[in-house]
């Protein structure tokens, strides 16, 4: 289960909302049972077949089960959901984190033959998958002015759609945030992804000998096969998969995240470096959805194809790094809770059920 639902979901709970989440059996728990122990909040586990694939098996599992339970007044779908096999008179809501066939032509893949498949098999397949959710959906959402923008040039505009921005848990970053770290170098939380500037760290690594950069979401292993089959600079600091305890530490540790990103809908990570009161270097407003809420204050954004402007913007940081201030970066974050989220999402599907 994706950190998107999770946190929307506990806080659709909170309001008083019924919240039932279906999720596949398939798949180790990405969160512990008592972290769903709220009223209101029921967790429902599908067995399904994983032929052709894990996705298409699990999506067809929700649809029986949803035609099976015909009480539910909203359906709101974190992966893209064949609405026209859906028989129930339910409030049917596409959420869209990713806009996935654009990222796959952003992406760096291990061979050609793994690259003629995501370039152009599956994102044939998908894009017909998704035009056919929207088409039989009452409501998109976004969760960025981009992601609407890139969705719209790709599957038109014939879809009733919203903007509403993603959330961050702030207290879960704020816990503990009375210790002082001691600051270095620069986080980078992508793992070895093209479409997130994999490539453009190891660039700017070689640009700033003198710097740290720690890499967050992948094993050492993982960062050489996609992105640099030579040495990794010595300046890059891998450390593989972490915890969410362990990833607010290295928040906080950070100068600043630095998130190059070629196409990001939306970057929570963005979020959650603001919410430990650590400063942002991202891509503008172009490639990152997160870039839309930021101020001069909190950091600077830049073209990730430039790496003369993205590395100016370092220099400025580093010659002067009171200039964003990290008590602002902790109220920005506090502007956009989770709650935030789910107020204005049960806003919109009043405004749907009462018409």
């Amino acid at each position: 289960m994706g950190i998107h639902a999770y946190n929307l979901a506990i806080e659709l709970a909170k309001l008083g909302q019924e919240v039932s989440i279906l999720t596949s059996k398939n798949t180790p728990r990405s969160f512990s049972k008592k972290e769903f122990k709220f009223e209101h909040l029921k967790i429902i586990r599908l067995s399904h077949s994983v032929f052709p694939n894990s996705r298409e098996g699990f999506l067809k599992s929700a649809i029986e089960y949803i035609n099976n339970n015909p009480y539910y007044h909203v359906i709101h779908a974190h992966n893209f959901l064949d609405y026209s096999k859906v028989k129930t008179p339910a409030l049917k809501i596409q959420k869209v984190h990713i806009n996935p066939t654009y990222g796959y032509q952003l992406e760096a893949f291990n061979n050609l033959l793994e690259a003629f498949y995501f370039k152009k098999i599956k994102t044939i397949k998908m894009r017909f998958s998704i035009k056919k959710s929207f088409e039989n959906s009452n409501l998109v959402i976004y969760n960025s002015k981009l992601s609407k923008k890139i969705s719209e040039s790709i599957y038109g505009k014939n879809f009733e759609s919203v903007v509403i921005y993603n959330g961050v848990n702030y207290k879960e970053f704020q816990s503990g945030s009375k210790k002082k770290y001691r600051k270095e170098g620069f986080l980078f939380v992508g793992g070895n992804k093209k479409r997130k500037g994999a490539d453009i760290l190891v660039a700017l690594a070689k640009l700033f000998p003198n710097q740290l950069f720690k890499v967050c979401g992948c094993t050492r292993s993982g960062f050489l096969s996609k992105l640099s089959r030579s040495r990794i600079p010595d300046n890059i600091r891998i450390l593989g998969f972490l915890s969410r305890n362990r990833i607010k530490k290295e928040y906080k540790r950070a100068l600043a995240l630095i998130h190059p990103a070629r196409y990001e809908s939306f970057g929570n990570v963005v979020l959650e470096s603001l919410a430990c009161g650590t400063p942002v270097l991202v891509s503008s407003s172009n490639f990152c959805g997160a870039s839309e809420i930021l101020n001069s204050k909190v950091g600077a954004t830049f073209n990730p194809n430039n790496l003369d402007e993205i590395k100016e913007k370092i220099y400025d940081y580093l010659k002067d790094p009171d200039k964003y201030d990290p008590k602002k970066c902790i109220k920005l974050a506090k502007r956009y809770s989770w709650k935030k989220t789910a107020v204005e999402t049960v806003k919109i599907i009043d405004q749907y059920l009462n018409t």
